[in-house]
């Protein structure tokens, strides 16, 4: 069914202008995929047949010509010229006719092989003399590719950009479209309502989320799935969240994401963050501020959400403040993107991040860092350890921080304005007090490992303060915590560790160079692993495990009980340093 084009007035306009020529009468429609290119071709045939066209096109009818359809049954040498040329000879005995052609780009091959002419030979004589007019659409990527490639032809055609429609348009077609949808399920029995409001979370949740299509396509495509979700739910009626849901499979965001209020989320991101990341409540609320105030509007609409660079010791909290901002932002694994950037040190290793360059081998497939972006644009993008990047890797990020987009192997403009960047590194943690560094001394710092144009293009620069003895007590908590919650879910054993043991603990899981990293490996030394082996070994049952410290009357491992097992040792397999000690020599029994 033909209908007019909403909000496409100028375009039409000027496609008719050109129609009317006398000369490179022929317009070629060129717009991302999704912009409506066909349905403004359609709009035209429509206002030809309801008669509101200039006296220059009425009586005119636009024939569609489809090159796949043409070359089917084609295996023979000259059946395919056969076809294009006696299309030709008709269009040109008939003066009402206007040829559309869509994806005209496929003329530059169709129908080419064995020294045959493709489509585009064929048709240019009769575009030059004037005895066809013709309206094509493409992408701008493939006119580059082919047709301006071809001077003869390209200087046939006249250009129309096709934009992408604004919100208020997008609604108005929305509003045409949704009846239609409707009409259509009301055929099989099911009618289904829209909501004024799904329709106007279709506009603007595509439009926030979805950054890799065209309005209306998107927009479209959000209420057609949310109406048959619906249809096939049995309910009769689209809401807002029925569309939320629809974007949210798209981007991986959760629904609530979508639909919760932001600002009261976001006022308790540093009581979240803090809860999770120990230690580091300055590194905490610089953050979060930045955050906040880039995701209020205050920053270029162009730029990533955030650039950040996190300073300080090894083992401190950076890599984890990362992964916690990525789950409180978008509450999806898939969030975090996290590089390496000791394995990019060679210059060599750029194409790893964006794809070969064509002509090499695997110049087909896109790199880590825009593929990434691509499929998941909602993301927080990790550079761990960014001073071990080679300079070359580096500058690639000059863009990206200051455009907020990328061009991959392929020519393709990947948008990273919707990503939040976070580089870490631990230079200069030998010679800079973190506890005491400010702003200026961490950017003079920041400087000796990285080119000032791309410190300058940082968001903020982070210090993270080296760990006390209450912070790593409290992330001891935080590792046995979940540590119990999984033994218990999977073992049912529920572990009881009594200060004595924390203590030994907290001493053998800190280290002055790697901080609260061995933590956790002393927790599964000690902890984990002897009561895992003691439960293959049918030593424990179901219950409370009790943890502590030997006395030291029971330093070996006959003076101990016999519902007692000593961590180290000839019975143990980890845990001490020295098990002649019994201030090292962890043990746990069951009642």
């Amino acid at each position: 069914r033909l209908a007019d084009a909403i909000g496409r007035e100028r375009e039409i306009e000027q496609m008719i202008t050109v129609l009317a020529r006398t000369q490179k009468s022929n317009p070629i429609l060129l717009g991302d995929a999704g912009v409506g290119k066909t349905a403004i071709v359609e709009a035209l045939a429509w206002r030809i047949a309801q008669g509101v066209v200039p006296p220059i096109l009425r009586g005119k009818r636009v024939v569609e010509l489809q090159m796949a359809e043409l070359m089917s049954g084609t295996s023979l040498r000259g059946q395919f010229e056969e076809r294009i040329s006696q299309i030709v000879r008709e269009a040109s005995r008939a003066p009402d006719v206007i040829l559309f052609i869509d994806e005209i780009h496929t003329i530059m091959a169709s129908g080419a092989g064995d020294g045959a002419l493709d489509a585009a030979q064929i048709l240019k004589p009769a575009l030059a003399r004037g005895e066809i007019d013709c309206i094509g659409a493409t992408t701008q990527d493939e006119y580059d590719r082919f047709i301006r490639k071809d001077a003869a032809l390209e200087r046939r055609f006249s250009p129309v950009q096709i934009g992408e429609l604004s919100e208020e348009a997008t609604l108005r077609v929305l509003q045409g479209v949704a009846p239609r949808v409707s009409a259509k399920h009301a055929e099989s029995g099911f009618p289904v309502d829209f909501e004024l409001e799904s329709l106007k979370a279709a506009v603007n949740l595509t439009n926030r989320y979805v950054k890799d299509r065209q309005q209306p396509d998107k927009a479209i495509d959000a209420i057609d799935i949310a109406a048959a979700r619906a249809v096939i739910g049995r309910r009769d009626r689209v809401t807002a969240e029925d569309v939320a849901a629809v974007v949210a499979e798209w981007t991986g965001i959760q629904v609530q994401r979508l639909t919760e209020d932001d600002r009261a989320r976001f006022t308790r991101m540093e009581q979240v963050l803090g809860e999770k990341v120990v230690g580091q409540d300055a590194a905490v609320k610089a953050l979060s501020q930045r955050v906040r105030a880039a995701l209020a509007g205050v920053k270029a609409s162009s730029r990533p959400v955030g650039v950040f660079l996190f300073l300080g010791p090894s083992g401190v909290g950076k890599t984890s403040l990362a992964k916690e901002l990525a789950h409180f932002l978008f509450d999806t694994p898939d969030a975090l993107l996290r590089f390496d950037m000791n394995e990019y040190h060679e210059a060599s290793t750029v194409a790893n991040l964006i794809g070969s360059a064509r002509g090499y081998i695997d110049s087909d497939q896109g790199g880590a860092l825009t593929e990434g972006i691509r499929r998941h644009p909602y993301s927080v993008v990790l550079l761990d350890e960014i001073e071990k990047a080679h300079p070359d890797v580096m500058n690639i990020f000059l863009g990206v921080f200051d455009e907020g987009r990328i061009t991959d192997n392929r020519g393709h403009l990947i948008d990273c304005s919707n990503a939040l960047f976070v580089l870490t590194s631990n230079f200069g943690a030998g010679e800079v007090d973190f506890r005491t560094a400010e702003t200026d001394e961490l950017r003079a710092l920041a400087e000796r490992f990285m080119r000032r144009e791309l410190v300058n293009r940082i968001t903020g620069v982070i210090g993270f303060r080296p760990l006390d003895s209450k912070h790593l007590a409290k992330i001891l908590d935080q590792i046995l915590t979940e540590k119990a919650r999984m033994l218990e879910a999977e073992k049912g054993l529920i572990i009881d560790v009594d200060q004595s043991a924390r203590s030994v603990l907290l001493e053998r899981g800190y280290s002055p160079d790697l901080g609260a990293r061995p933590l956790e490996r002393a927790v599964d030394e000690c902890v984990v692993q002897p009561l895992v082996d003691a439960w293959f070994a049918n030593r424990v049952r179901v219950g409370r495990v009790r943890f502590t410290v030997a006395a030291p009357a029971q330093s070996s491992p006959r003076d101990l009980p016999g519902n007692v097992t000593m961590i180290g040792g000839a019975r143990g397999s980890a845990g001490s340093r020295s098990s002649s000690s019994s201030a090292n020599t962890i043990t746990f029994s069951q009642d």
